[in-house]
Protein backbone atom coordinates (compact mmCIF):
# COMPACT_ATOMS: atom_id res chain seq x y z
CA UNK A 1 0.00 0.00 0.00
CA UNK A 2 1.50 3.91 -0.51
CA UNK A 3 1.80 5.98 1.55
CA UNK A 4 -0.27 8.38 0.26
CA UNK A 5 -3.12 5.36 0.29
CA UNK A 6 -2.08 4.82 3.67
CA UNK A 7 -2.55 8.79 4.46
CA UNK A 8 -6.01 9.18 2.83
CA UNK A 9 -7.25 6.15 4.62
CA UNK A 10 -6.00 7.32 8.36
CA UNK A 11 -7.77 10.69 7.08
CA UNK A 12 -11.16 9.18 6.55
CA UNK A 13 -11.04 6.97 9.98
CA UNK A 14 -9.87 10.58 11.57
CA UNK A 15 -11.87 12.76 10.26
CA UNK A 16 -15.41 10.18 10.68
CA UNK A 17 -14.19 9.88 14.38
CA UNK A 18 -14.02 13.48 14.87
CA UNK A 19 -17.13 14.70 13.52
CA UNK A 20 -18.97 11.23 14.90
CA UNK A 21 -19.91 9.57 11.73
CA UNK A 22 -20.06 5.95 12.75
CA UNK A 23 -22.65 4.54 10.73
CA UNK A 24 -20.97 6.41 7.24
CA UNK A 25 -20.04 3.74 4.57
CA UNK A 26 -16.43 3.80 4.43
CA UNK A 27 -15.84 0.90 2.61
CA UNK A 28 -17.51 2.30 -0.09
CA UNK A 29 -16.29 6.00 0.34
CA UNK A 30 -14.10 7.45 -3.19
CA UNK A 31 -11.39 9.69 -2.00
CA UNK A 32 -12.09 11.97 -4.66
CA UNK A 33 -15.80 12.45 -3.46
CA UNK A 34 -16.80 16.34 -1.55
CA UNK A 35 -16.27 16.89 1.75
CA UNK A 36 -18.59 18.98 2.43
CA UNK A 37 -22.35 19.70 1.49
CA UNK A 38 -21.55 22.90 0.17
CA UNK A 39 -20.02 21.31 -2.62
CA UNK A 40 -22.52 18.48 -3.22
CA UNK A 41 -25.06 18.62 -6.14
CA UNK A 42 -28.05 16.42 -5.87
CA UNK A 43 -27.57 13.08 -5.95
CA UNK A 44 -23.81 13.46 -5.27
CA UNK A 45 -21.63 11.01 -2.92
CA UNK A 46 -19.92 12.53 -0.11
CA UNK A 47 -19.83 13.29 3.41
CA UNK A 48 -21.49 15.96 3.68
CA UNK A 49 -19.70 18.14 6.34
CA UNK A 50 -20.43 21.10 7.56
CA UNK A 51 -18.60 24.60 8.77
CA UNK A 52 -18.23 23.42 11.99
CA UNK A 53 -17.23 20.11 10.95
CA UNK A 54 -14.19 22.17 8.68
CA UNK A 55 -13.11 22.88 12.24
CA UNK A 56 -12.50 19.23 13.53
CA UNK A 57 -10.68 18.86 9.97
CA UNK A 58 -8.71 21.62 11.16
CA UNK A 59 -7.87 20.67 14.34
CA UNK A 60 -7.58 17.22 13.68
CA UNK A 61 -4.40 17.96 10.59
CA UNK A 62 -3.52 20.92 13.07
CA UNK A 63 -2.69 18.04 16.00
CA UNK A 64 -1.73 14.71 13.94
CA UNK A 65 0.42 16.10 11.70
CA UNK A 66 1.68 19.41 13.04
CA UNK A 67 0.47 21.75 10.20
CA UNK A 68 -1.35 25.09 10.37
CA UNK A 69 -4.59 25.09 8.32
CA UNK A 70 -5.32 29.03 7.48
CA UNK A 71 -8.67 30.17 6.61
CA UNK A 72 -7.60 30.29 3.02
CA UNK A 73 -6.94 26.88 2.63
CA UNK A 74 -10.25 25.53 2.98
CA UNK A 75 -10.57 26.42 -0.56
CA UNK A 76 -8.47 23.81 -1.61
CA UNK A 77 -9.26 20.91 1.08
CA UNK A 78 -12.45 19.55 -0.41
CA UNK A 79 -11.75 15.81 -0.31
CA UNK A 80 -9.83 13.67 1.33
CA UNK A 81 -7.65 13.29 -2.07
CA UNK A 82 -6.60 16.79 -1.44
CA UNK A 83 -6.26 17.10 2.10
CA UNK A 84 -3.86 14.78 1.38
CA UNK A 85 -2.02 16.18 -1.33
CA UNK A 86 -2.00 19.41 1.26
CA UNK A 87 -0.46 17.72 3.91
CA UNK A 88 1.84 15.44 1.52
CA UNK A 89 3.30 18.88 0.12
CA UNK A 90 3.04 20.94 3.91
CA UNK A 91 5.32 17.92 5.06
CA UNK A 92 7.81 17.68 2.32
Amino acid sequence: MSTNMKLKEELLEGILEAVEMEDFDKENYQYDWPLFSSDMEDGDDGMGLDSIDSLELAVLIETKYEIKVKDEDFKILRSIDQVADFIEARKG
